[in-house]
């Protein structure tokens, strides 16, 4: 025998053995679940019939209980419902409410009903441990049917019983659903017929009890007259009346005449819920739980439905028929695993889209013939057979892999024999490599450790006088005494005191630029107010030099978006700083637009495939000087760090990195920054990066200061516990000022004497406290015998995200870097303690709101405007402006009319921008206007 008819013929052994296999897991029940779960998708799937026109359903609802105020429902209220019910002239009636022992008031009329209502069925309970005995009237007149329903081990009711023999009075009895089924069929003229084969004959229906091993059940499973439930559907395919309806008399008769009524709980509390193959569509969570009377409800429908209509009765297949399922799928498996597999290795592939794409259409042919074949009243194996195909297409796969495996590894083992000898001489060479290597390794293990250590040192070191200095600033700015001219200049001081935190975040960045570690944060920003920040931080210097600074913009520039804030105001800053550092004369000018479609689709083709979002606009930036220009030859080496131009070597300013960290920063929000510069022409940046435009109500709008604490809400206990005064200080009279109650503290011993006594609702804890630390603190805190129940919030200047994480797991609540923000304490304290504020009304300034046409308003201020104007205070404003008396000029300005508004904004624009030269200028001028009229 060759080896190719071996391999075809190994191949077949597969599906017989594989079918022995999956047969006898399925006689252990290992399919048994996932099988019938199937089998409930079927029932979910397959289209919703038409509403039950024969079966009424009287609920008993949360609602009905709240009206009637008691349940089980006392026998008056039952006996009146069942009167009313009664007279509209039910075929039928079935009530699923047990009525073994009196209810309340009306016992003796509820028997009286019991006695005068011959097609009234009700129920008895004779299966399980906890028998209910039926009411004894209706089970003298034979009008008594179970309750009893089959669940499944996955508690789900899949199999109708239709009788079932009485453990204690050994005779069979019907459930409700067939009492009133057969009591609905005798009116029309239908009667059931038994034959010897325990068949029941019925109309057009032939019912046939559930078979052994049908279906996946085993042999005398549950006991009694078992069919397959074909359910109609929820209740939802039934119409309902509530009983509040029924005593009210809202139910018209046409409704229930020569109908059954079912009459049952459906309300929640009396938990009277079983599961089905209704409820949420997936295999893996249990099925919505259905009403009991709806139950029997489906139960009877089928019945009905069956023997009037020939609605399909649901069978599954014997067990020889079982069997060859699976053989013949596990064979399709087997043989069509093999000529896929074959099919691959004449193209050298190890395993390709083939075997994939077989096993789905193969899984997907399995499932639409079982689909079909439901819908048509079988019930077929669907996991096992499908198990089948799985396992023997992976299995002939398999065996046809390993025999090139083989003649692979025969391959394989002449050519080791001539890599030994390669490997000897290798072997040496590896292990002196190895060695180097763990030595470089370990060399750079150290120097990073070390860089690290340096790193969060002066971090400290900077950011402990910087806390000081931010804070001290953003009390001073509260101050109400300050006058205009004060508060701007404390505001640049606090822009740039902030603008060096950034530096100084930068140089921690820098350390994860080397790594690969840097990321990217999405900020709701306002490009306006960004703008003209870096106009107040970096107007002054220009001044100092001569140089005219412009930012411009265009209209159609949205003003809010999402991008990484920091980094494009790192970058701008970075450009600006440069030009106006090396600009001797002229100027400066940032102007901002959108970019066009050209320069949009240069860059997208630099992404190297990264995504970009489909909603995102493109900004140009541009940074024009009129400085001296680069030569050609450096611009080619012009984003390298440590470079620096011929010009700023002779300048002796910077160091050469802030072009190549803005470049990395560019190419990281997948935008490009380009130079284009030539000899005593000056130099111009260009900067093209996407943004996320924002409406304008999606940023936040709590920009504005806090300046208390709002009305009813209890006094808030704040402990600072900081090692150095000034921060000590700081922090608490930023808290004291907008109304905590607050005390300051600078040992660990004082801390846990604060939190035993006074029961602060939060604690600030300095991490790097004298003596014990911040952490040491905590665990004395957490080992005593009422520990505090205070919210521990961080306060360290390790800016490095382990810190962070250590603070965390020591048990703190919040970390926050110094030097803070105070709306960053604001924050983290209504974050945790829920702390509801009082804003300072602050819509965007003047100067903000007007700073896109700032010289336009500039310009439009004239002599004409203030000849208007005293000449007393034309003169007072001539000699302020000459004195550059900033407090003086904005006093004067407060006289100007109300109806002069425009004059009045312009001039204050021009006071904050430093232009005493042109007010000076314009009173004189108006004042020789004055003396020639």
């Amino acid at each position: 025998m060759d080896l190719k008819s071996w391999r075809w013929r190994g191949a077949l052994f597969i599906a017989p053995i594989v079918t022995v296999l999956v047969l006898g897991s399925d006689a252990l029940g290992i399919f048994r679940l996932l099988e019938w779960a199937s089998h409930d998708l079927f029932f979910r799937l397959r289209s919703q019939e038409s509403t039950e026109a024969e079966i009424v359903i009287v609920t008993i609802d949360e609602a009905d209980l709240t009206a009637i105020g008691d349940w089980p429902i006392p026998d008056a209220t039952l006996a009146k419902a069942l009167t009313q019910l009664r007279a509209l002239g039910p075929s039928v009636m079935g009530l699923d409410l047990y009525r073994d022992l009196p209810e309340g008031t009306g016992h003796q009329a509820l028997l009286e009903v019991f006695r005068s209502t011959p097609n009234l069925i009700g129920v008895e309970t004779i299966l399980g441990n906890q028998r209910v005995a039926p009411p004894s009237i209706l089970e003298k007149a034979g009008q008594v049917g179970f309750a009893d329903f089959l669940t499944d081990p996955d508690r789900k009711i899949r199999r109708g019983l239709l009788t079932v023999e009485d453990p204690v009075q050994g005779v069979d009895k019907h459930a409700l659903s067939v009492h009133v089924a057969f009591r609905h069929l005798q009116e029309q003229g239908i009667t059931a017929q038994e034959s010897d084969g325990e068949e029941i004959r019925i109309g057009k229906a032939v019912f046939t009890p559930l078979k052994p091993a049908e279906v996946g059940y085993k042999p005398r499973e549950g006991g009694g007259y078992q069919i397959l439930m074909n359910w109609r559907g929820p209740i939802s395919r039934f119409q309902t009346f509530s009983l509040t309806e029924v005593l009210n008399g809202q139910v018209p008769e046409a409704a229930i005449r020569d109908r059954i009524v079912l009459i049952g709980s459906t309300a929640v509390s009396t938990n009277d819920f079983f599961g089905t193959p209704y409820g949420n569509r997936t295999w893996f969570t249990d099925a919505e739980p259905m009403a009991g009377v709806v139950i029997h409800a489906n139960l009877a429908s089928q019945m009905i439905q069956s023997a009037k209509s020939g609605r399909l009765l649901l069978r599954g297949w014997p067990i020889p028929g079982q069997w060859f399922w699976v053989l013949v799928w596990a064979s399709i498996g087997s043989v069509g695993g093999l000529c896929l597999d074959r099919a691959n290795a004449s193209q050298k592939v190890l395993f390709g889209l083939r075997e994939v794409g077989g096993i789905l259409s193969a899984t997907s042919i399995l499932i639409g013939s079982t689909y079909w074949a439901f819908l048509n009243g079988w019930l077929i194996p669907v996991v096992p057979p499908l198990a089948a195909l799985l396992f023997s297409g992976i299995a002939a796969i398999s065996w046809h892999k390993q025999e090139r495996l083989e003649v692979a590894n025969t391959q394989l083992a002449q050519v080791n024999q001539q890599l030994r000898g390669y490997a000897k001489t290798l072997e040496v060479r590896v292990a002196e490599r190895t060695q180097a290597l763990a030595q470089a390794k370990e060399a750079a293990d150290d120097a990073n450790q070390a860089k690290s250590r340096f790193l969060a040192n002066m971090s400290h070191e900077l950011r402990t006088p910087l806390n000081a200095i931010l804070g001290f600033t953003q009390l001073m700015i509260r101050d109400v005494n300050l006058d205009v001219t004060q508060r701007e200049r404390t505001e640049i001081i606090s822009h740039s005191g902030e603008h060096l935190l950034s530096l100084i975040d930068d140089v921690l960045v820098l350390s994860k630029i080397e790594a690969g570690q840097m990321t990217l944060s999405s900020d709701r920003m306002d490009l306006y107010r960004l703008l003209q920040t870096l106009k107040e931080m970096l107007q002054l210097e220009a001044k100092t030099k001569g140089l005219q600074f412009l930012i411009q913009w265009a209209s159609d520039v949205p003003q809010h978006m999402a991008t990484d804030q920091n980094r494009l105001r790192q970058i701008l800053i970075n450009l600006l700083s440069n030009a106006i550092k090396f600009t001797r004369s002229g100027g400066v000018t940032l102007r901002v637009q959108l970019a066009e479609q050209d320069q949009i689709t240069d860059i997208i083709e630099s992404l190297d495939g990264r995504e970009t979002s489909p909603t995102a606009c493109y900004l140009y930036f541009e940074v024009e000087d009129t400085g001296p220009g680069i030569e050609p030859e450096e611009l080619q080496q012009i984003f390298e760090p440590f470079i620096q131009t011929r010009t700023g070597k002779q300048a002796q300013k910077g160091t050469g990195l802030g072009l190549a960290i803005s470049q990395q920063f560019a190419q990281l929000m997948q935008g490009k920054l380009a130079v284009a510069s030539a000899p005593d022409k000056g130099t111009t940046v260009s900067l093209i990066l996407p943004v996320q435009p924002m409406a304008e109500n999606r940023v936040p709008q709590r920009s504005q200061r806090v300046v208390g604490i709002a009305p009813l809400q209890p006094v808030y206990r704040i402990l600072v516990a900081e090692g150095r005064w000034e921060s000590r200080n700081l922090l608490g009279a930023l808290l004291e000022l907008v109304g905590f109650e607050v005390r300051t503290v600078e040992s660990g011993a004082e801390v846990i004497a604060a939190c035993q006594s006074w029961h602060p609702d939060a604690v600030f804890l300095d991490l790097q406290l004298p003596s014990e630390g911040g952490e040491r603190v905590l665990q004395h805190l957490t080992a005593l015998e009422e520990p505090p129940q205070g919210v521990v919030i961080a306060l360290s200047t390790n800016a490095f995200e382990q810190e962070r994480t250590r603070a965390l797991a020591a048990g703190c609540h919040d970390c926050i870097y110094k030097p803070f923000q105070e709306e960053t304490i604001f924050t983290a304290l209504a974050e945790h303690l829920g702390v509801q504020y009082l804003y300072e009304e602050d819509p965007l300034s003047p100067s903000v709101r007007s700073f896109g046409t700032h010289e336009s308003v500039l310009e439009s201020l004239s002599a004409e405007q203030l000849a208007h104007m005293p000449t007393d205070w034309l003169t007072q404003l001539d000699w302020a402006a000459q004195r550059l008396d900033a407090s003086a000029i904005l006093t004067l300005i407060e006289q100007i009319p109300e109806v002069q508004l425009d004059l009045t904004n312009a001039l204050k624009q021009t006071v904050k921008e430093f232009e005493f030269w042109q007010i000076m200028t314009l009173a004189q001028e108006a004042q020789q206007l004055q003396s020639t009229a």
